[in-house]
């Protein structure tokens, strides 16, 4: 329709008005003619639509007449050409958003993330709907209001969250913050991410806070579950340690006893069935262990002390009251009252004010040594003990 003349016109972006297309030069091609007269076009106006430089449409009035158009004419096509490419602009990029917004609502939503935004001078806050849903609330209802979030933050977070958001907001940085929150309709308590920005006006002061809220219950799920899986390792690993280590006792005390027992054949031949019957329970890892501490009050009358024995936690503290000894060795593992409780007692006792009371226990980590810290033991012996150690504990007295 329109000739290489025209063309150049339309693309340098002046506006073509034409009073009879059979006698302008810039639509006198034959093949142009040709058209003109098929539609009917004597005269019109071209009116050229750029963008970015670029030829991106033409309106154009038409006549099937010869007619002078006046400049008036030409502003008002000008007009309407403008105001209709920006109708156009418009509409495609409602559909294009609305587009994206459908593909960002579905990421939100595998994503369990949900956005929001405040704008700090108006107190206004806006929602996505995903967010909303996250939260367990109606995402039909636009009152979100500050408060009613709050409201379903864990306790121990209500006041760590807007602090961490006003630290951000001071030092200009983003802020990362995960907290608890009780879901509005199930009740149940869930963990979330919360990640934002703020943007600043011409004066420094912070005008708008972006904000992402992300649902990792499931990943703390996780988290939790690898922590409780390592804690149950370390447990069964001193679990397993203890029962080794309580038969141990008594067969280390054994051999001390042969060592020093010299002609005493009495003592040497007890020894040995304590070790035999250790060796044998060994095999079946029973928990009660009386031949530990007779085999430990054996070593220590050899050394020449004075010894009593008692096998549960009551006996210990009736027998200390009648002994009077100076030092107690207590196994954490005594039944009926374990070797915590009995130091307690004896400490609350007024003649165990001043007594020494030594763990003796299969259990040797770090809290194991803090519990009979606070139990009142002086000392935390990990089984077997030393006799080199016991005998050097007795002797600092």
């Amino acid at each position: 329709m329109f000739g290489p003349l025209m063309v150049g016109e339309l693309k340098a972006g002046r506006t073509v008005v034409i009073a009879d297309v059979r006698r302008d030069p810039l639509t006198d091609a034959a093949a142009a003619q040709q058209t003109y007269e098929r539609m009917q076009i004597v005269s019109m106006i071209c009116v050229p639509l750029l963008r970015s430089q670029r030829l991106v449409a033409v309106m154009a009035v038409c006549d099937g007449t010869p007619r002078t158009w006046g400049l008036a004419d030409a502003e008002i096509v000008e007009q309407v050409a403008e105001r209709t490419l920006f109708a156009v602009e418009g509409a495609r990029a409602a559909v294009k958003l609305r587009k994206n917004h459908d593909v960002l609502a579905l990421a939100m939503g595998a994503g369990k993330k949900g956005a929001w935004s405040r704008d700090l001078a108006l107190d206004t806050v806006w929602w996505r709907p995903e967010l909303a849903t996250l939260f367990g609330l109606d995402p039909a209802d636009h009152d979100y209001r500050r408060m009613r979030l709050f409201d379903l933050v864990g306790p121990e977070d209500r006041e760590r969250l807007p602090v961490a958001i006003d630290a951000a907001l001071l030092t200009r940085q983003d802020y990362a913050v995960e907290f608890r929150f009780r879901h509005a309709v199930t009740g149940a308590w869930r963990w979330m991410e919360a990640r934002g920005k703020a943007t600043y006006d011409g004066e420094g002061h912070p005008r708008m806070l972006y904000g992402l809220g992300i649902d990792i219950t499931e990943q703390q799920r996780a988290v939790d579950a690898l922590r409780e899986a390592d804690r149950r390792k370390d447990d069964f690993l001193a679990t397993l340690a203890h029962e080794l280590r309580n038969p141990l006792a008594p067969i280390s005390s054994g051999l001390h006893i042969l060592k020093f027992a010299g002609h005493d054949a009495a003592a040497a031949a007890q020894a040995r069935e304590i070790m035999e019957r250790q060796v044998a329970q060994m095999i079946r890892l029973v928990d009660d262990n009386a031949d530990a501490a007779e085999s430990l009050a054996m070593l220590l009358s050899l050394g020449g002390h004075d010894t009593r024995t008692a096998h549960d936690g009551e006996t210990a503290i009736h027998a200390a009251a009648d002994f009077r000894p100076d030092i107690v060795f207590l196994d954490i593992g005594m039944p009926t009252m374990d070797g915590h409780e009995t130091a307690r007692r004896m400490r609350a006792e007024p003649w165990g004010q001043s007594l020494v009371t030594v763990a003796l226990t299969g259990w040797g980590q770090t809290e194991d040594r803090r519990r009979s810290s606070a139990a009142g033991f002086n000392h935390h012996l990990v089984k077997p003990a030393d006799p080199a150690v016991v005998s050097k504990l007795i002797a600092s007295l």
